[in-house]
C-alpha cells in the first residue's frame, strides 16, 4: 500500500458512493471528504468528518449521498461553510452574555482550544 510522505496526503476513492473520499495524512489522521465540481466548473472539497468507530464507511456514504444531493441542486457545500465561518468570525458582540456565548459557540465547534492550565 502506498504510504503518503509527512507533508502529503493520500485519497482512498470509495468506489460505491461517487466524490467520497478518505483522506490520509503524512502522520496517520484520517478523515472523510467529498469532491465535487460546481456549477462553474470549478473542483472543490469538503470535510464530512473524522474517521473513527462512530463515523465510519455507512455514515459517511450517507453524508456522500445528502452532499450530492445538494451538489445536484446546484449547492457549494464548501462555499456556504466558508461563509458561515466568516458571518460567525465577524458577529458583532454587545453584552458579555454575547460574548461568553460566542466563546462557548467557538468552543464546542472546535474554533476554539484552551491551552492547558500553566502550574
Amino acid at each position: 500500500m502506498f504510504s503518503p510522505s509527512r507533508a502529503g496526503r493520500y485519497p482512498n476513492l470509495d468506489k460505491d458512493a461517487k466524490g467520497l473520499e478518505l483522506r490520509v495524512s503524512g502522520d496517520g489522521r484520517k478523515s472523510w471528504s467529498f469532491r465535487y465540481r460546481t456549477r462553474e466548473g470549478r473542483q472543490a472539497r469538503v470535510t464530512l468528518g473524522v474517521y473513527s468507530s462512530a463515523f465510519g464507511v455507512k455514515k459517511a456514504r450517507a453524508a456522500a449521498r445528502k452532499t450530492r444531493v445538494l451538489v445536484d441542486e446546484g449547492g457549494d457545500p464548501a462555499m456556504s461553510r466558508r461563509i458561515a465561518k466568516l458571518e460567525a468570525s465577524t458577529e458583532h458582540l454587545k453584552t458579555f452574555g454575547d460574548l461568553a456565548a460566542a466563546y462557548f459557540r467557538a468552543t464546542e465547534a472546535g474554533r476554539y482550544r484552551p491551552s492547558a492550565p500553566r502550574v
